[in-house]
C-alpha cells in the first residue's frame, strides 16, 4: 500500500456575514457549496421577524448557470443545487454530523442480511400542484435514475436497486449486494409519478422545465425571468409554511458581479465565496458594528494525497525522503483554519461513519 497522507475532514463550513440592517448574506464554503443555508435561516428565525427583515423577500444572488430545473438533470452548479433544495424533498436527509433523519420517510428498517430496506412514508404530504405524494412517486423517481445510467447522478448504483411499492405508503428497496453508501442513493429528491410516469430519461431532457418544477418542498416556482426565478412559500408544506414568503434567486455569471450586487445592496446573499476572500470579509467583520459572523456546519467530507508507488521506477516511488518531506511540508492546521467547524483527519474515514 502507498503512503498517504490524509490531509483533513471536514464538515462543509458555511459562514454567514450579516449585516444588521441591510442583512446582506454571504455564503462562505471555499469550493464547496452550501445548500441549507436558505432553509437553516428559515428555521432560526421567526416568522414575524422573517418579514420585518426581509420585507417579505430574501434576494439570494448564486454564482453560476441554470441548465436544468429538473434534480434528476441537476450537475453540480450552484444555483440547480440551491434550487433543488428549496423546491423538492427527499425520502431522507443528512443532518451535517454523517447522521439521517426522516423526510418524506416517517420510518425505515434494515432487513438482517443489510440487502432490503422498507420505508415507511409521512401521509397527507401534497405536491404543488395539490397531488398527493405516494409510494408510487418514489418508485418513478429511482425507475427514471435507472433509465439514465450513468447521465444521473446516481444511475449506475440505482440500476442495482430493486423497487417495489408495497402499498400506498410504502416501498422497499431490494440491493444485490449490500452496499454501506446506499442511505446517500436515498438524498436524490423525489419527482411526482402523476407527470414522470413511463417517461424514461432521454424524454423528460427532451420535454425540458415544462414538466419539471412540481416538487413537495417548502417553496415552488412561482416565475422564471431568463437567469432570474422568483419563488413563493409552499402553503402546503408538510413541515409547516416557510416564514419567507418569497425568495428571488438571481444567477450571476461571474463572481465579481454577484459580489457587486451583494455589496451595493441588491441582493442578501450570495454564494459560493472564494477562499482566498474570507480573511476580506472577515476583516470587514471586524470594522462594522453592524456584522455578525455566524458559522454553519452542514456535510462531511475528506480530502486525501496519495501517492503512487505502484511503479518504482518513478521519482516518487523511489524517494521515500521525498513523499515524507512532500507530507510534512504541507501545514494541516492553516488548512483546517480555513473551513471553520472542521478538524483534522488520521484515516479515510470520517469518524462520524463509525
Amino acid at each position: 500500500m502507498g503512503i498517504r497522507d490524509f490531509l483533513w475532514d471536514y464538515p462543509i463550513g458555511v459562514s454567514s456575514f450579516v449585516r444588521r440592517f441591510s442583512l446582506l448574506f454571504v455564503i462562505l464554503a471555499g469550493a464547496v457549496i452550501a445548500l441549507l443555508f436558505i432553509t437553516t435561516l428559515m428555521e432560526s428565525i421567526g416568522g414575524h421577524q422573517a418579514k420585518l427583515l426581509f420585507r417579505n423577500t430574501l434576494r439570494y444572488g448564486v454564482v453560476g448557470q441554470f441548465v436544468a430545473i429538473n434534480p434528476i438533470e441537476v450537475g453540480a452548479s450552484e444555483p440547480e443545487q440551491v434550487l433543488a433544495k428549496l423546491l423538492y424533498n427527499s425520502l431522507i436527509a443528512n443532518d451535517g454530523s454523517g447522521r439521517f433523519y426522516p423526510e418524506l420517510a416517517e420510518t425505515w428498517g434494515i432487513s438482517p442480511d443489510g440487502k432490503e430496506y422498507t420505508f415507511y412514508l409521512r401521509k397527507g404530504v401534497k405536491w404543488h400542484d395539490g397531488y398527493e405524494f405516494t409510494a408510487k412517486d418514489v418508485a418513478t423517481t429511482f425507475e427514471l435514475m435507472k433509465s439514465g445510467d450513468t447521465e444521473t447522478t446516481f444511475g449506475s448504483l440505482a440500476k442495482e436497486v430493486e423497487v417495489s411499492v408495497q402499498g400506498l405508503y410504502k416501498v422497499a428497496f431490494t440491493l444485490k449486494q449490500v452496499n454501506a453508501t446506499f442511505l446517500e442513493l436515498l438524498l436524490t429528491p423525489i419527482l411526482p409519478d402523476h407527470l414522470y410516469a413511463n417517461l424514461s430519461y432521454s424524454r423528460v431532457v427532451e420535454l425540458g422545465d415544462s414538466i419539471s418544477s412540481v416538487g413537495t418542498g417548502p417553496y415552488r416556482l412561482d416565475r422564471q425571468d431568463g437567469q432570474v426565478l422568483i419563488l413563493k412559500a409552499n402553503q402546503q408544506y408538510f413541515k409547516g409554511t416557510a416564514k419567507i414568503p418569497e425568495i428571488v434567486i438571481e444567477v450571476f455569471p461571474t463572481y465579481s458581479l454577484a459580489e457587486k450586487a451583494f455589496l451595493g445592496g441588491e441582493v442578501h446573499a450570495i454564494s459560493p465565496i472564494e477562499v482566498r476572500d474570507i480573511s476580506r470579509l472577515e476583516r470587514v467583520a471586524k470594522t462594522s458594528s453592524r456584522v455578525v459572523i455566524q458559522p454553519i456546519v452542514e456535510a462531511n467530507n475528506t480530502r486525501m494525497l496519495l501517492f503512487n508507488v505502484q511503479k518504482a521506477s518513478t521519482y516518487l516511488g523511489k524517494n521515500l525522503v521525498i513523499r515524507q518531506a512532500v507530507m510534512k511540508s504541507i501545514d494541516r492546521e492553516q488548512l483546517v483554519s480555513l473551513f471553520p467547524g472542521s478538524e483534522l483527519a488520521f484515516g479515510p474515514l470520517s469518524k462520524t461513519s463509525l
